[in-house]
C-alpha cells in the first residue's frame, strides 16, 4: 500500500489481486476437477444425449465462473473498503482499483473458459469422436465471456454496495434491481434476435457480434457508474463480513 510513485487505484488493484489470487486458483482447480469428474461419470453411464455432444460438454461450464465472480463482487466493498480508507485511500480510488481487479479476474475467467473449447475439440479428436462440435470462434467467445463475467462482477458490487450504504430494506430493493442488467446482458447474448435485426437494418449482418458487444459494454458501463455514485460519499462503516 505504501509503494512510492504508484497511483492509488493501482495500489488498490494490486493489493486486492494478491488477496483474491489464490481464491481464483483454488476455484478453477476444484471446478475443473469436479466438472470433469461429473462428465466422466455421465459418459460412462451413457447419460449424455446427442444435443450435449453437438454443443460440447464444456458449454455447460460457462455459468459457474460467472456466479463465482458475482459473489466476489458482492464481498469486495463490505470486506475491504473500510480498511483501505483507513490507509488513506479515497473512495474514488478504491472504486477504480477494485474495478481493475475485478476486470482482471473477469479476463482470466474469460480466457480459461474460452480456452476450454479448443481443448475439448482436441480431446474429442484424439479419442476418435465422430461428428462435429458446434463451438464458438475463440476471439468472439473470449470477448463475450469477458463482458458477461465483468457484468456479473459489477452486478455483485451493486448488491454489496447497496447493503453497505443503505439499510436492509433499500439494500434488498437494490439487490433485486441488480439482477436486471445481467438478465438483459444474458438475453442479448443468448437470443441474438434483436442484434440480428439491428445488423440487417444497417445492411451489414457482420456487425451483429460488434453490436452485441457494444450493447453489453454499455450496460456494464451503466452499472459501473451506479457503483461509483453509491460509494462516492458513503459513510465508512466497520467490516460487515
Amino acid at each position: 500500500m505504501n509503494t512510492p510513485n504508484k497511483h492509488s487505484a493501482l495500489k488498490v488493484a494490486g493489493s486486492l489481486w494478491s488477496s483474491y489470487r489464490m481464491t481464483l486458483i483454488w476455484f478453477w482447480a476444484i471446478f475443473v476437477v469436479v466438472f470433469l469428474g461429473i462428465n466422466f461419470l455421465l459418459l460412462h453411464l451413457g447419460e449424455v444425449d446427442s444435443d450435449m455432444w453437438s454443443e460440447g460438454i464444456w458449454a455447460g461450464s460457462v455459468y459457474s465462473p460467472k456466479i463465482f465472480l458475482f459473489v466476489i463482487g458482492i464481498l469486495v466493498t463490505p470486506i475491504s473498503l473500510a480498511s483501505y480508507v483507513s490507509f488513506g485511500i479515497t473512495r474514488k480510488h478504491f472504486v477504480w482499483g477494485s474495478t481493475l481487479m475485478l476486470a482482471g479476474l473477469s479476463l482470466v475467467c474469460a480466457i480459461l473458459t474460452a480456452a476450454g473449447f479448443p481443448i475439448e475439440r482436441l480431446i474429442y479428436d484424439m479419442t476418435g469422436g465422430s461428428g462435429s462440435l458446434n463451438q464458438p470462434p475463440l476471439l468472439e467467445s473470449s470477448l463475450e465471456f469477458f463482458v458477461l463475467c465483468f457484468g456479473y462482477c459489477l452486478a455483485g458490487c451493486m448488491i454489496g454496495n447497496g447493503f453497505y450504504r443503505h439499510d436492509w430494506r433499500i439494500g434488498t430493493i437494490i439487490c433485486l434491481l441488480a439482477l436486471l442488467p445481467i438478465i438483459l446482458m444474458e438475453a442479448i447474448v443468448e437470443s441474438g434476435s434483436l442484434i440480428r435485426f439491428m445488423s440487417y437494418s444497417f445492411h451489414s449482418p457482420s456487425l451483429a457480434p460488434w453490436l452485441e458487444l457494444i450493447l453489453t459494454l454499455a450496460i456494464a458501463a451503466m452499472m459501473l457508474a451506479l457503483n461509483f455514485s453509491m460509494l462516492r460519499k458513503v459513510t465508512i462503516r466497520r467490516k460487515l463480513v
